[in-house]
């Protein structure tokens, strides 16, 4: 009978202290301080000849800042490279920005494009797109999945 009641009160003991470590965990986990999103970085993925470098979305100004790298051989005349955002994700690209000048190939261009609904201090993701034609070249488009955290 002894060694029933010392089996139950070690499970009963272990118990509460199990129980007070998962609401431990909870805790941590509602403060944020275990949230992976709080952790990732900036990413973008998708881009093949046109390269990534760097993005970042400011929610205050509501500008879309994205650097990319003139992956093809020959350069590409001004406005001949568009991007385009789709902020919500829905199908429709919301905004637009051209390059302005000639981009030369193995050089980089940042496009600034508006966002509307995105808040400072938020996680985001959104698709962007591509389209350009360099000199002596078809027509061309790529597509990204763009995530972060908005400034």
């Amino acid at each position: 009978m002894s060694k029933g009641q010392y089996a139950l009160e070690y499970l009963i003991t272990y118990g509460w202290a199990l129980v007070a470590i998962v609401i431990i965990i909870i805790v941590l986990f509602a403060f944020g301080i275990l949230n992976p999103n709080t952790f990732q970085g900036s990413n973008c993925s998708g881009f093949g000849r046109i390269g990534y470098i760097d993005h970042a979305l400011s929610g205050t100004d509501g500008e879309f800042k994205i650097t990319l790298g003139n992956g093809e051989k020959n350069h590409i005349l001004a406005d001949n490279a568009t991007v385009s955002i789709d902020e919500d994700r829905d199908g429709t690209f919301d905004a637009t920005a051209a390059n302005d000048e000639t981009w030369f190939g193995s050089t980089e261009n940042t496009f600034t494009l508006s966002v509307d609904s995105i808040d400072s201090g938020s996680r985001y993701t959104v698709n962007l797109k591509i389209e350009y034609e360099a000199i002596n070249s078809l027509a061309k488009e790529e597509t990204a999945i763009c995530s972060g955290l908005a400034n």
